[in-house]
């Protein structure tokens, strides 16, 4: 973290160590969580979620946007990957892979909308114990498509402003986000924390 503490304009932003079980800042202390591609990758996702919920000042805003690891278009690029070149695209090295992701684009995006918790987990591709990198998010540990973080926080009184289902660069992109926001290839959602919280220090607990 020293180093790249040196390479941050002064003044600036200052960088803080995450033990990833509690932020060191007080409670309701920030304005703005943001999380960059960032949920996916973490192992408790609910106690990372319960530690956002709790520096954020009420009226706050949450911010996750993210890759849709559970959408179709995973598969078309497997398939680029996989059948002619025999490579592998993140969960997909086989033939049986990618037809068995093509299901599973339709039953995740289901399970995690009605099922009892708002992400899937599934377990990275490892090859002797490690896992073999050959891009970015081989260790993606939960798949949350568009519907999941939505669910979770209109559940627990948070006003969501920006939902993928209305987000795109065209309004081909935005139509089909809103028709089939699962479908999307990116996951953008930013909710504002209640300004008068009641019951919502659950966020993403048992049965969220």
């Amino acid at each position: 973290m020293s180093a790249h503490a040196t390479e941050l304009p002064h003044p600036g932003p200052r960088l803080a160590a995450y033990d990833g079980e509690r932020q060191p800042y007080l409670d309701a202390c920030l304005d703005v969580v943001a999380a960059m591609a960032l949920p996916e990758h973490v192992l408790d996702l609910r106690r990372f979620l319960l530690e956002a919920e709790r520096v954020l000042k009420p009226g706050g805003l949450q911010i996750h946007p993210a890759p849709n690891w559970a959408g179709r278009h995973v598969v078309v690029h497997a398939v680029g990957s996989v059948l002619p070149r025999h490579g592998r695209y993140w969960q997909y090295a086989t033939r049986a892979d990618v037809l068995a992701g093509s299901v599973r684009t339709i039953y995740w995006p289901v399970r995690a909308r009605f099922g009892r918790r708002p992400v899937v987990l599934v377990w990275p591709r490892m090859r002797g114990g490690r896992i073999p990198f050959g891009r970015n998010d081989d260790d993606c540990v939960h798949v949350r498509c568009p519907p999941s973080l939505w669910r979770c926080f209109v559940k627990h009184q948070h006003w969501v402003i920006i939902y993928t289902a209305g987000a795109g660069l065209s309004s081909l992109t935005k139509s089909a986000n809103r028709f089939a926001p699962a479908g999307a290839a990116s996951d953008a959602v930013a909710a504002r924390k209640n300004e008068a919280p009641t019951h919502n220090v659950a966020l993403a607990g048992r049965g969220s």
